[in-house]
């Protein structure tokens, strides 16, 4: 008895999986303008002398900035490191070349994010630092801090 009732499930279980996987399929986001990833490291020599170059400046105008920025309210963090976008993932832009970069710059975290317009001057981070951006992100305070 109990294996008829299995006979006649089988099949709308079948047909049920094949709708709830066509529904994700349609409901996965479109590919964006950037879908091709790729990763930094390189054979090339060059790129990763220029590399070097590029991330330490980067951390000599950081040590520079960080009194300045770590003053600022809600500022729990700050790092070098690639931009997110809006799903948390990395930020990438067309090179005009038919492919895609990464956006590199100043990343800070705040525990709170508030429009820029609504805090007085002095309270304000800015846009860009010396000719590098600067992204805030906003990330719930850490336990340790």
């Amino acid at each position: 008895m109990q294996t008829r009732h299995f006979k006649r499930l089988l099949p709308l279980t079948a047909v049920a999986l094949l709708i709830l996987a066509f529904l994700v399929i349609e409901l996965e986001e479109p590919p964006g303008l950037c879908e091709r990833r790729y990763t930094l490291a390189t054979p090339n020599p060059e790129h990763s002398k220029e590399w070097e170059e590029i991330t330490e400046r980067y951390e000599e105008l950081l040590y520079k900035y960080t009194s300045m920025l770590s003053a600022k309210p809600n500022v729990w963090g700050m790092d070098i490191d690639f931009f997110e976008d809006k799903n948390g993932g990395i930020l990438e832009v067309p090179d005009g070349e038919g492919g895609c970069k990464r956006v590199m710059g100043f990343v800070i975290r705040v525990g709170e994010k508030v429009d820029q317009s609504a805090l007085p001057p002095e309270d304000r981070i800015p846009d860009m630092l010396e000719g590098i951006p600067v992204q805030i992100i906003e990330e719930p305070y850490p336990p340790w801090y």
